[in-house]
């Protein structure tokens, strides 16, 4: 293949970039990873702080619990204490519980600022991946019934997400355990919630699948241990429920383990941001070696479990070297599946660099340091390690050792990346191509199989590899539930216009692209919600919908070409050539990134014969009209060979000595009038050197 001219002749702006793959370029293919950032929210020490508070005791259809009622009642006294307008309801019925989420909703959305806190103990289930609260006042014979009679914890969080307040806090003290008859073992306890509303903590008193100790005073465990942290002044609430875990794994000796989840990247200290410096240090107590233990590993062995809670500890806090050598210690011959899940973790999103996937490379970061940054300066010396996750894999497996559902979630992530980067690491690679693909798709089946498949990166990941098999209403299903918990995830909502477009849903596609344009008027990422809006319109005769979104790329971005080059190649599309020359023309005036915007022009008319040789016209009236020895001149001349050479190779000409020669002619005037520039462009020289490399392959017939 000839080096693309345009990294060496020009300077593109990453919009630009970003859009190259609207149009059918001869030269450029341009991938692009654009990293994304979260920007941390603090909340205000003034913002509104409402609770609604629920404990449910004194159960008419199942069996009574002890602590609930004082439970609610002792939450509702400590957050009153801490400015929180608190509504508690005690052995509430089912029409209460609703009415009362949908006012604690309604509340929070009055002010943007807001920090509201759901707390709710008492029965709750799981059915079918779903969890739900349990109210005193119903009768609840059959599990299907679950659906009309109880609250369900969506519900709940959609309507929080419906109030699109700053921070939510769910705090769920309520898996004591299923107590209808018709329960299977496999329904103990509430299960993980697949995805929750951006800038919420979602606490669970215990584990998935694991149930509640209902506790021997006044208060269940869990709710004992909060009551013991929340109004400590200085401490953020993430810590708060750090320490609260802890107390809670402490006392019941390791039975009951508390999980938190949280898609909030700020900080809120719930009793006040001071604290004096004899406090601080006092409580700066040692938490369990396994406190930060992952969800999906708690069946893992005792050893590995320490071993892992303190590689993730560690890489809380960007310490990734550190972390790999804790799993390095603990299982030294790799044949532990959970240490093995954790490495794969670790080695995707903590490398500083690696070799085909195949070895990393890890650094302890310094207090500040951003990891994307050194990834790409170079800058952080770093340890690199031979780790080969395939085969690792395979051995665990060969030696008949049960693979836990996390491992095959992990490499899931692992295949996936092989694949997805297939074509830039294809030289020395672990797998092929297909290969890849088949084993991420057993993986990621496994783990859905198992239901943990619930982190939004892999669901992303399988999404794509769906799409890539044709599998669009599945695809569609997954990326409908991201952007119902996670309207803000422009990812998830890309991809879901896109699969939209694939099964010819054009209303659905247009409306996401709208969503996405909406979120940010005038910005990158309504640009190119519009840009590729556009060209889906021009692929499937869309001529109002094109209008429209053109016009509005006129309309935001008035001084960029993009509106031009996407006309033109709408022209191109319905075979209107004299709009399509005058649109050239007219571009190639009036923008100075001339090499660019021929490039894109040229390529926008290479889809059929006729349109190569409109475009082989056009392109020959400008080498006419530009007689001066000049640099402009060089690059015409160029791409003129190279227009020649792209349509004999492609049979829209006939490969003769005479179109040969004609190329050859045209390369060795570009050479002599470059040579002859006051400054002259040596990659000019070492493009013609690829392209006549090129021409010594292609004999004439």
């Amino acid at each position: 293949m000839i080096a693309p001219p345009g990294f060496l002749f020009y300077n593109k702006t990453m919009r630009h970039l970003r859009l190259a793959f609207l149009f059918l370029s001869f030269f450029i293919s341009l991938r692009i990873f654009v990293p994304s950032s979260l920007v941390a929210q603090n909340t205000s020490a003034t913002a509104p702080r409402l609770a609604l508070i629920v404990g449910n005791s004194n159960y008419l259809g199942t069996s009574s619990l002890a602590n609930p009622v004082n439970d609610a009642e002792d939450m509702g006294y400590a957050l009153d204490g801490l400015g929180f307008s608190a509504e508690v309801l005690t052995d509430a019925g089912l029409e209460a519980m609703e009415n009362a989420v949908l006012t604690f909703r309604d509340r929070l959305a009055n002010n943007s600022e807001a920090v509201g806190l759901f707390f709710y103990a008492g029965h709750g289930v799981q059915s079918g991946g779903e969890n739900y609260l349990i109210p005193v006042d119903v009768q609840i014979p059959s599990e299907s019934l679950l659906r009309t009679r109880a609250v369900s914890l969506h519900f709940v969080l959609d309507s929080l997400r419906e109030a699109k307040n700053k921070l939510n806090v769910v705090i769920l003290d309520a898996c004591r355990d299923n107590p209808f008859a018709w329960a299977r073992s496999g329904n103990r306890g509430l299960s993980i919630v697949g995805t929750q509303p951006p800038g919420s903590i979602v606490v669970y008193s215990t584990s998935a699948g694991s149930t509640a100790q209902d506790g021997t005073g006044r208060n269940g465990t869990f709710t004992e241990e909060l009551l013991n942290h929340i109004r400590q002044p200085g401490l953020e609430i993430s810590e708060i429920f750090r320490r609260t875990g802890a107390g809670v794994q402490e006392k019941t000796s390791g039975a009951q383990i508390p999980a938190i989840y949280s898609q909030f990247f700020g900080s809120f200290y719930p009793g006040g941001a001071q604290a004096s410096a004899d406090a601080t240090k006092e409580d700066q107590e040692d938490l369990p070696e396994d406190f930060f233990l992952p969800a999906f590993f708690e069946d893992a062995p005792a050893y590995a479990k320490k071993a892992i809670a303190s590689a993730e500890e560690n890489t809380y806090y960007g310490q990734w070297l550190s972390a790999w050598y804790s799993l390095l210690e603990a299982d030294p011959l790799g044949s532990d599946p959970y240490i093995l899940a954790q490495k794969v973790n670790i080695a995707l999103n903590g490398y500083i660099e690696h070799f085909n996937y195949r070895g990393f490379a890890f650094a302890d970061l310094d207090e500040g340091e951003d990891l994307e940054l050194i990834r790409y300066s170079s800058s952080k010396a770093s340890e690199f390690f031979d780790f080969d996750p395939h085969a690792q894999f395979l051995a665990i497996n060969n030696s008949g050792i049960a693979i836990p559902p996390i491992l095959f979630q992990a490499m899931g992530d692992y295949y996936f990346t092989l694949w997805h980067n297939y074509a830039e690491f294809s030289e020395n690679w672990v797998k092929n191509l297909d290969e890849a693909f088949e084993l991420a798709m057993s993986c990621y089946q496994a783990a859905e199989e198992a239901y943990i498949l619930v982190n939004t990166s892999s669901v992303l990941r399988y999404a794509k590899l769906l799409t890539h098999i044709g599998q669009y209403h599945k695809t569609i299903a997954l990326l409908v539930e991201i952007t119902d918990w996670e309207p803000e995830n422009t990812e998830a909502r890309k991809a879901l216009a896109e699969a939209y477009a694939s099964i010819m849903d054009f209303d659905q596609a247009f409306y996401h692209y709208d969503l996405l344009a909406l979120s940010d008027p005038g910005g990158d990422l309504a640009y190119n919600a519009y840009s590729e809006a556009a060209d889906l319109a021009i692929t499937n005769g869309q001529p109002k919908e094109f209008e429209k979104y053109v016009s509005a790329l006129e309309q935001y971005f008035p001084d960029d070409w993009l509106p031009l080059l996407l006309r033109h190649k709408n022209a191109v599309s319905i075979k209107d050539w004299t709009t399509a020359k005058t649109l050239a023309e007219t571009g190639l005036e009036r923008y100075p990134d001339y090499v660019y915007l021929l490039d894109s022009l040229l390529g926008s008319w290479l889809v059929t014969a006729e349109g190569y040789t409109e475009g082989f016209s056009f392109l020959e009236d400008q080498v006419l009209k530009t007689q001066e020895k000049t640099k402009k001149l060089v690059i015409l001349l160029f791409y003129r060979a190279a227009y020649r050479f792209y349509g004999i190779r492609t049979n829209f000409l006939i490969n003769t000595k005479a179109e040969i020669q004609l190329i050859e002619d045209d390369l060795a005037t570009a050479e002599a009038i470059n040579a002859s520039l006051p400054e002259s462009d040596p990659d000019i020289v070492s493009n013609i050197k690829l392209m006549r490399q090129e021409l010594e392959a292609l004999a004439p017939r």
